[in-house]
Parts: C-alpha cells; structure tokens; sequence
C-alpha cells in the first residue's frame, strides 16, 4: 500500500464530496440535457483535472503560485468560457442535446460536451492551487520520487472525482429525464442551468487567490 493512502482517503473523499464549482456544472449540465452529457461532461472535467496534477507533478503549477498574471490570465479565461457555455446553452434550450437524425449528430454532440468538459477543468486555476498546496502533503521521504508520488495520489484523488461526478451526472440526468417530460419545464430547465453556468462563471472571475 502506498504510504500514507488511507489518510490521504480520509481527506480526500470529504473533499471530494463537497459541492463545489465543477459538481455544479455537471448536475446543471446533467438536469438540462440527460444522463449522457452530465456523465461525458463529468469524464471531461476530471480529465482536466488529471492535466493540472501532470503539470503540478512536473513543477509547471507553481508558475500560478508565482505569478499573478498567469494566475489571472487562466482565471478569466476559463471564467469567459464558463459565460460562453451558460450563453449557448441558453440559446439552445428546448432543443435536444442529442440528435440522431442528424448524421453524426450524437457522436458529435458527445465531442462537443467532452470538449467544453476537459476546458472547463483544465482551465480552473483554483482546482490546480488546491491541489499544490494538498497533494505535497503526503508525500513521504525516502518512499520514491517526489514527483512520482504526488503524480500517484493526483491520480487517485481524480480517480474519485470521475467515479462521484459521473454517478451526479448520471443522476441529475435521470431527474432531467423526468423533469423534461413536462413540457412547460423543459425550456426554464435548461435556461436555468444556463444562469448557472454563467453564476459560476461570474464567481470564478471575481474569486481572489488564496
């Protein structure tokens, strides 16, 4: 057993656990388009996540420790991007995500969803600064490389959030399911994920780094 893995698992579950900003997205993303985008919308997120512990692991995440103007550029950008998506699927809404008489329409859809997914988790600098400053925690001296380590509990922790998201997304979907069967809700369901997405946008771009 890697050292450390159990006290790692009970810090790490309750964190995971905890509503935050991607959780969020994916039941938004899940209640307004099904069971399918909230868990490829989960997937693509986590595997976002999985490129900051890559980048954290090889040194590259204390340029946002450092720097404030990097801090800031990815800040706004993945906040623009978080307005971007609540602005389209407003725009879309009372239309399936998924169209199967298009051709290629669901397998593109999924592209889509994965997509706007893994920006939306690999641009989130806060995601990245927390686990900086909590991943290093565990390492142990004399135990390997400390870059092999932290890459190994970064991988267990983005184990968990893909394993908990995806299972809030298939639920929030199967709840959308229903939801969307009355017909006067279908289109404020999906107007109000919408706010959503562009509420944790405006938070993202007005949160202060710790």
């Amino acid at each position: 057993m890697p050292p450390h893995l159990l006290a790692f698992l009970a810090v790490a579950v309750p964190v995971v656990l905890a509503p935050g900003p991607s959780l969020i997205a994916i039941v938004a993303r899940g209640i307004a388009q099904g069971r399918r985008a909230g868990v490829v919308f989960a997937l693509a997120d986590s595997l976002g996540l999985v490129v900051q512990v890559l980048a954290i692991a090889a040194g590259l995440a204390a340029l946002l420790q450092t720097s404030a103007l990097a801090f800031r550029i990815v800040q706004y950008t993945g906040a623009a991007y978080l307005v971007y998506l609540g602005i389209q699927l407003w725009r879309s809404s009372g239309q399936p995500v998924f169209d199967g008489h298009a051709p290629g329409g669901e397998s593109r859809a999924t592209l889509t969803l994965f997509r706007q997914g893994f920006i939306v988790g690999v641009s989130n600098p806060k995601a990245g600064l927390f686990l900086l400053a909590f991943l290093p925690q565990f390492v142990a001296p004399g135990a390997g490389p400390e870059a092999l380590q932290i890459l190994m509990y970064g991988l267990v922790f983005t184990s968990l959030t893909i394993t908990y998201g995806s299972l809030m997304g298939a639920f929030a979907g199967q709840l959308g399911a229903w939801l969307r069967t009355q017909v006067t809700l279908q289109r404020w369901i999906q107007r109000l994920a919408a706010v959503t997405f562009v509420g944790l946008g405006v938070r993202l771009a007005l949160t202060e780094r710790a």
